[in-house]
Formats: structure tokens, sequence, C-alpha cells
């Protein structure tokens, strides 16, 4: 098992159990990803999309799955520890029951290095937004 041969920690998105456990060098560095809703960073936006977290996919370069984690919607930020290297993401706004709420966005050439946190700002434009919940 891969994870019994590296040392480093374990790390998780937040408290409330979101997302999934990684296995992370002592060494690593944080990808921090800000995001606005349609150039907000208001708390009902997120109410009014039906939005209850944002999910970020990470993936090596070599196309090895990294993990999924997940962050309350109203803090408009996920960090991640991730090992030094470089890695791709999808990053969508999900409902309470993982359902997207927003077109996903892509993010690529990601480079951690350790340490060192890679701020990433991201705004979900009005395009980007599906129909609130209970619109017709």
């Amino acid at each position: 098992m891969l994870a019994a041969t590296l040392s480093g920690c374990v790390a998780q998105t937040d408290d409330a159990g979101h997302g999934s456990e990684a296995v992370v060098a002592s060494d690593s560095g944080w990808l921090i990803v800000n995001f606005t809703i349609n150039g907000s960073s208001e708390a009902e936006q997120c109410d009014k999309l039906g939005a209850s977290v944002i999910g970020v996919k990470v993936t090596a370069a070599d196309g090895t799955p990294t993990g999924e984690f997940q962050q309350t919607c109203p803090a408009f930020y996920s960090t991640i520890a991730l090992s030094p290297g470089t890695y791709s993401a999808s990053v969508a706004l999900l409902d309470s029951e993982g359902g997207s709420r927003t077109s996903s966005v892509a993010l690529q050439g990601l480079e951690i290095v350790g340490g060192s946190p890679l701020e990433i700002p991201l705004d979900f434009p009005t395009h980007a937004l599906y129909e609130p919940r209970g619109a017709f």
C-alpha cells in the first residue's frame, strides 16, 4: 500500500469530515483556491445558488488521482496540503447531495513547492452558474 511507504501526515480539508484524506510528505506545500461567485464573496451567493461546498478533485501530473476535497461554500476558499510536484485540478460548487451547481473549472500545471502556498484566484461567472433549485 502506497500510504505505508510514505513518511508524512494525513490531511483533511475540514472538521466536518468532507472530502478525502491524502498522505502528504512533511515538506508539503499548499494549493489554496480563493473563489468568488459572479465577483462576490457574500455568503448569500452560496444560498441563492444552492451551493453548500466547493469541490476540488486533484490529479498528479502522471494522471494518478490524488484526492477529492471539499470546504464549505461560505468560506470562499479551500486549502489542500500536497506533496511537492505538478498537479491539475477540477473545481466546482456542489449542493448538499454532491450535485454540481456550476460548470467545472479545469486548473492545469499547478506546481506545488514544499513549504509554500500556491494561491489560485477563481471566479464562477454568471454563465458558469446553473439555475437555482426550484427556478423554472
